[in-house]
């Protein structure tokens, strides 16, 4: 399967809404790191779990390892090392 956003981003622009919510239970303790850390990156709290999220994602989903692991044809491509299909 290849990754539709190949760049990682989580599909809202920085610093904008996105159009759909999840609810994330953790503790205040937890809510203040995470708040600490979205500060120093100059990020909101909410492009920080977007962002974290959508990283463990694509290395989930898609294939993540170098051209040279890859076989290619003309009519498909395939990773050597984890065997997902790139290209039908």
């Amino acid at each position: 399967m290849t990754n539709p956003d190949p760049d990682g981003s989580t599909g809202a622009e920085p610093g904008s809404p996105a159009d759909k919510q999840v609810l994330v239970r953790v503790t205040e303790e937890t809510r203040e790191q995470w708040k600490e850390a979205a500060e120093a990156l100059s990020i909101s709290l909410s492009e920080l779990v977007r962002s974290s999220v959508q990283s463990k994602v694509n290395d989930t989903l898609y294939c993540q390892h170098p051209m040279q692991f890859r076989k290619s044809y003309p009519w498909s491509e395939s990773c050597l090392k984890c065997g997902v299909r790139l290209r039908a």
